[in-house]
C-alpha cells in the first residue's frame, strides 16, 4: 500500500509539473479559455458542427457552449450559416482568422509536446503511448 502512496504522490507531481508547463496555452494573444480552445480545436477536425454537437462531443452544456460560441462569433473566430433545406439549423465552422489562430495554437502545443517527447527512444514513445491508451481506456 505503501508503494501505491508512493506512485500515486510521484503521478500528482508529474502532473502538476505538466499543468503548470502548459499555463503558457493559450499564448497571451489570444485570450482564450481551454474551453473555447477546445471547441476551436473540435471545429477544427469536424469542419463544421452545430451548437448540440459541440456539447455533446465537449461534454458542456448546451447554454455554456452557446455563450463560448457567441463569444468567439464576436471576435471573428466562428461564421454561423443556416442550413439551406433546414433554416432552423444552423451550422458553425471556423472562420479563416479562427482557423489562422487556431493552428498557429496547435503549432505551438505540438512544439512543446514535441520537446516533451524528444528525450524518448522510439520503443519508448511506443510504450508510453500503449500505457497512456490503456490508462486512458478506462476513464468514463
Amino acid at each position: 500500500m505503501a508503494r501505491m502512496e508512493q506512485r500515486l504522490a510521484e503521478m500528482d507531481r508529474l502532473i502538476r509539473k505538466v499543468l503548470q508547463a502548459t499555463r503558457q496555452w493559450p499564448p497571451v494573444d489570444m485570450e482564450l479559455s481551454k474551453q473555447q480552445i477546445f471547441l476551436l480545436l473540435t471545429l477544427l477536425d469536424k469542419k463544421r458542427a452545430t451548437v448540440g454537437e459541440l456539447a455533446e462531443q465537449l461534454a458542456l452544456s448546451p447554454s455554456a457552449t452557446t455563450i463560448a460560441v457567441n463569444r468567439l462569433t464576436q471576435i471573428g473566430y466562428i461564421d454561423r450559416s443556416r442550413d439551406e433545406s433546414d433554416r432552423r439549423l444552423v451550422w458553425l465552422q471556423l472562420s479563416e482568422e479562427g482557423e489562422r489562430r487556431i493552428c498557429r495554437f496547435k503549432d505551438q502545443r505540438n512544439e512543446f509536446l514535441i520537446q516533451m517527447l524528444r528525450c524518448l527512444s522510439d520503443e519508448e514513445a511506443d510504450q508510453f503511448f500503449a500505457l497512456l491508451e490503456k490508462m486512458t481506456n478506462r476513464i468514463t
